[in-house]
């Protein structure tokens, strides 16, 4: 199973894209009431709308969800204001 770490556009677009190569994912995102709304909806509605998540795509807000992942991709923001 893959983790993503982080519901953004670019996030849920790797998860995606491992979702639909036949891997079962899950993409994690920090709000847990905004995680349960897009694996309902079956879309990231605020970053990526016209996206369908694949069924094989699990959209979660409990870290402890992704314990067991065999690999964890990191994609959270990085950059820096001044």
């Amino acid at each position: 199973m893959i983790g993503v770490i982080g519901a953004g556009a670019f996030g849920t677009a790797l998860a995606v894209s491992q979702a639909a190569a036949g891997r079962t994912t899950r993409l994690w995102g920090r709000d847990a009431a905004a995680m349960a709304g897009m694996d309902a909806a079956r879309q990231n509605t605020r970053r990526l709308p016209d996206v369908h998540l694949p069924d094989a795509l699990e959209c979660v807000g409990d870290f402890s969800e992704l314990r067991d992942c065999a690999v964890l991709l990191l994609v959270t923001p990085a950059q820096e204001t001044a």
